[in-house]
This record gives C-alpha cells, sequence and structure tokens, in this order.
C-alpha cells in the first residue's frame, strides 16, 4: 500500500529481536519491498525490556536482508510528558503521585549520554534519540 503512494522507504522507531525476525521473514519470503532502516535500543529501552544493546548488535548482520538494513541506533533519553516522564525544565502541576516540584528526569546523565554517543560514533551507528521534553532536549 505505501508503494502505490510511492512511499519507498521507511524507519522502524524500537527494533527488537521479534521486529527483526518478522521483517527478514518478510523480506525473505518476497513480501517486502520497501527499504526498512531498523533503529536498535543503545541502551536498556523502557519499551524493550530484556532486549540488551550488545547482543542485539551482534544480531545485525543476521538478520540483515536486502531491503531491511538494522543500521541505527536508538536512545531514549526520557519519556512522554501525559505520563509526566518527560524531563522537563519548568515543574509539572501538583499531584498525588508527585507532589510539588517535580520536572521528570532523563535516563542518562549528559557524560553518560556523551560516552553512548562517541562508542556509537566509533562503530559507525546513526543514532536517533528519544526526547520529548525541554530539559531532555537541551541535554
Amino acid at each position: 500500500m505505501l508503494i502505490a503512494f510511492c512511499v519507498t522507504g521507511m524507519q522502524e522507531a524500537l527494533t527488537t529481536r521479534a521486529v527483526m525476525r518478522a521483517l527478514k521473514t518478510l523480506d525473505d519470503e518476497g513480501g517486502l519491498s520497501a527499504w526498512v532502516m531498523g533503529s536498535l535500543p543503545m541502551t536498556e529501552a523502557p519499551l524493550a525490556p530484556g532486549e540488551m544493546p550488545d547482543e542485539l548488535q551482534a544480531l545485525r548482520d543476521h538478520f540483515r536482508t536486502r531491503h531491511f538494513l538494522p543500521d541505527a541506533g536508538k536512545i531514549f533519553l526520557d519519556g512522554v510528558p501525559t505520563a509526566r516522564t518527560a524531563a522537563m525544565l519548568e515543574p509539572y502541576l501538583p499531584d498525588a503521585v508527585h507532589g510539588c516540584c517535580f520536572r521528570g528526569g532523563t535516563t542518562l546523565t549528559v557524560p553518560q549520554l556523551a560516552r553512548v554517543l562517541s562508542d556509537c560514533e566509533q562503530r559507525n551507528i546513526r543514532v536517533k534519540i528519544h526526547c520529548t521534553g525541554d530539559a531532555s532536549t537541551r541535554a
């Protein structure tokens, strides 16, 4: 359907082992005609528990196909404002769970983020960073 609208490529937002297996099977069976760039978690990802970055990186070549390229990395630096998991410069409105002055937080400190990005650069891995709060974006 996407090809019919001239969409010939896409980026998968968080590529887990199950997603890699599905895309490889789809392409091996001739059912994938668009290019898909996979985005493997570079740190322990809250939405992909048990998917360890080093293990996933080791599987990239095994799951690579003509149309599926698991070559990008994904870092979750924070969550989303609606769940109060985004890192904000100004505090959220007080609530029963967090009280006053709660600003959320990042999953990595700036030095930790710098180390992960440096490691990705050395391994020639393109990286996208999920950051929805203004404090995580500033970091």
